[in-house]
């Protein structure tokens, strides 16, 4: 291999590194996380509210993805989002599409207080994701171009799927409680119980 190649292939080992957890293969593993550890490191993060709507809407109420525990009872029709809210608060951590940051990235110690992971940088998907992982590979001395096919169409599916506009989420979770007769403001407080860590440590709130 020519030192070139060499370089080359050093760099692109150094982003499978620090896009681990925004590719979804956690920290659970010691191997990972040495290998995190010794590598610019970044977490990318969503308003929960927005996130749970997201999942809802791209895997369940498409028929995409039906929930393991509600496959016996709800195969012959859609899961409405409230009930979809009452399953994530039993399986929070079951599917990596609405397990919490939190626990899914180690951002707080868990519950032995040992296990967890400082990040050096943390990013907003609202604040613009491809602008935010292209500035963390620039100080990883990493060319963006190396991604830019991978992470073009990164982008677009997150951007097809965030709302970003208040009005449609506050929309969203209207409808999702009247559809139930549910309270609006009690649906969006069981989505805060549920990512009250990714809410508190993110800076994140419901838009009023």
């Amino acid at each position: 291999m020519s030192s070139g190649s060499k370089i080359q292939a050093e760099k692109k080992e150094g982003v499978l590194r620090i896009v681990i957890c925004l590719l979804g293969n956690g920290l659970q593993e010691k191997k990972t996380n040495h290998a995190v550890s010794n590598a610019l490191s970044f977490v990318v993060v969503r308003n929960p509210w927005d996130r749970l709507r997201s999942a809802y809407v791209d895997k369940i109420s498409r028929g995409k993805q039906m929930p393991k525990h509600m496959q016996a009872d709800k195969m012959n029709r859609i899961v409405t989002f409230t009930e979809f809210v009452a399953y994530v608060e039993e399986y929070p951590d079951e599917n990596i599409h609405w397990q919490p940051v939190s626990s899914r990235c180690l951002t707080i110690p868990s519950v032995d207080g040992k296990t967890m992971f400082r990040y050096d940088h943390i990013i907003k998907i609202e604040e613009g994701l491809s602008e935010q992982l292209f500035n963390v590979f620039g100080m990883a001395g990493i060319s963006s171009s190396i991604f830019t096919g991978n992470y073009s169409i990164l982008h677009q599916n997150v951007k097809s799927n965030v709302t970003g506009i208040p009005n449609e989420l506050i929309t969203f979770y209207l409808n999702a409680a009247n559809d139930t007769n549910s309270s609006v403001s009690n649906l969006i407080e069981r989505v805060r119980r549920i990512y009250q860590d990714d809410i508190e440590q993110f800076g994140y709130s419901f838009p009023s």
